[in-house]
C-alpha cells in the first residue's frame, strides 16, 4: 500500500452486534425471511457443545416485539438451520438473542430481515411464548437484567470516505445520519490529528452531512461525535485508518512481461496480478510513457472486486520514437468514492537490437 491516506471506509451502526467476552463461546447468528417462514442460521465456533435458548422479535427498525423462543444444541465447530413451524416472518427487522447457561447473554444482534429462497433441509421448531424472565439452560430460573441488553441507538452515523479523481490526496467523509425521532439543531464533529471541525445538523428522520479533510497529511485514525442542542453526546466512533485499508482495498501485488526483454518495434505483453477485495469493485488504469513523458498507450479496467481477481493483460506496441526507458504506470480507483487504492510504475526491459 502505497499511500496510508488511500483506504475506504464503511460502518454500519445500523445493526448492532454484541458478542461474548474473549475466552468464551465463540457464537453466531442470523436470522431471515425465507419466502414467508422464519429462518434462523446458529453457529457454534468453539471448542465445545453449547446448550442455548434464542429468543426472536421482529418488527421495524425502532420497533421490534418478541415473538418466542426455542432451545437448541449445537455440537463444538457446528452449525444448525432452523425454521419456525407456526409462525410466518413479518416486520423489515430483527433481533436475535441467544442466551446460555446461567443467563449468561451470548449473542445479542439487531438488523434487517432479508428475504431469500432457499430449499435447504431445516431443522423445524416450534416457538414459546415470550416470557418475562431470561431463558435458562441447567439451573434455577435467573430474572432478566435489563442492564444485559444494550438500548437502541437514538442515531446511527454511516461514513463513506469521498475522493477526488483530480488528486488523490484530497478527500472528504460523507456522512449519511438516520434518528428513531427528531434530533433538531444537533452538531457532528469530527477530528483527525490536528485537524478539527463541526456542522450543524438536523435529522428527521434522516440527514446527510459532508467534511472536507485536509490532504498532504497521514492520518492513523479520524474520531466522530453527534450531540444533540444541549451538548449530549448521541453517538460517537473513531475510525483505524490501517485497519480499512487491509478489509477493504485492491493493490497490484506484481508486473509480469510474457519475456524476459523487448527491443523497439516489439509487441509487449505486460500482466498486471491483483489482490485483496473491495465491496465497491476496483478501476484500473494504465499508462506507457517514454523518458520525455510521452504517452504511448493508455487503458483501463474494471473489475467487481468480489470474487477471485483476474490477472488483467495489455498488450502494446513498443513505438520506434520512444526515447527509453519506458515506463508502464498504473493506478487502481474505488469507482464509487474515486479514492486511489494503489499506484506504481514498472520500467519495461528494453535492450538495444544493435548491440
Amino acid at each position: 500500500m502505497n499511500n496510508l491516506l488511500n483506504f475506504f471506509l464503511f460502518l454500519t451502526a445500523a445493526a448492532p452486534y454484541i458478542g461474548p467476552p474473549a475466552g468464551q463461546i465463540a457464537l453466531d447468528g442470523v436470522i431471515e425471511n425465507n419466502s414467508g417462514r422464519i429462518c434462523i442460521t446458529i453457529t457454534n465456533n468453539s471448542e465445545k457443545p453449547l446448550d442455548g435458548v434464542a429468543v426472536i422479535a421482529l418488527g421495524s427498525d425502532a420497533d421490534l416485539s418478541e415473538i418466542g423462543e426455542f432451545p437448541f444444541r449445537l455440537e463444538a465447530r457446528s452449525s444448525s438451520y432452523f425454521r419456525v413451524r407456526s409462525q410466518s416472518a413479518s416486520g423489515s427487522h430483527y433481533r436475535l438473542k441467544i442466551v446460555g447457561p446461567g443467563g449468561a447473554l451470548l449473542l445479542y444482534r439487531t438488523a434487517p430481515l432479508r428475504q431469500v429462497s432457499d430449499s435447504s433441509p431445516a431443522t423445524e421448531v416450534d416457538l414459546a411464548p415470550p416470557r418475562g424472565k431470561t431463558p435458562l439452560v441447567g439451573g434455577p430460573p435467573a430474572v432478566a437484567r435489563p442492564s444485559e441488553e444494550p438500548p437502541v441507538p437514538e442515531a446511527t452515523v454511516r461514513p463513506k470516505l469521498l475522493g477526488s479523481p483530480a488528486d488523490p490526496n484530497s478527500y472528504a467523509i460523507f456522512f449519511e445520519l438516520r434518528a428513531r425521532k427528531p434530533l433538531l439543531r444537533a452538531k457532528m464533529t469530527i477530528r483527525a490529528g490536528k485537524f478539527s471541525e463541526s456542522k450543524p445538523v438536523s435529522i428527521d428522520p434522516a440527514a446527510t452531512l459532508q467534511f472536507q479533510l485536509p490532504g498532504g497529511e497521514a492520518f492513523e485514525k479520524v474520531d466522530y461525535s453527534l450531540t444533540d442542542a444541549g451538548g449530549r453526546e448521541i453517538v460517537s466512533g473513531s475510525i483505524a485508518l490501517d485497519q480499512l485499508m487491509d478489509d477493504d482495498s485492491v493493490t497490484v501485488l506484481d508486473v509480469r512481461t510474457h519475456q524476459p526483454s523487448y527491443t523497439i518495434g516489439e509487441t509487449a505483453r505486460l500482466t498486471v496480478m491483483l489482490e485483496g477485495r473491495s465491496s465497491s469493485g476496483y478501476r484500473l488504469e494504465v499508462v506507457m510513457r517514454d523518458y520525455n513523458g510521452l504517452k504511448m498507450f493508455v487503458d483501463q479496467r474494471s473489475g467487481d472486486g468480489q470474487t477471485a481477481l483476474t490477472p488483467q493483460e495489455f498488450v502494446f506496441i513498443l513505438p520506434t520514437e520512444a526515447q527509453r526507458p519506458l515506463i508502464f504506470e498504473y493506478k487502481i480507483f474505488n469507482p464509487e468514492s474515486g479514492l486511489l487504492f494503489d499506484s506504481g510504475e514498472f520500467e519495461i526491459p528494453v535492450v538495444d537490437k544493435s548491440l
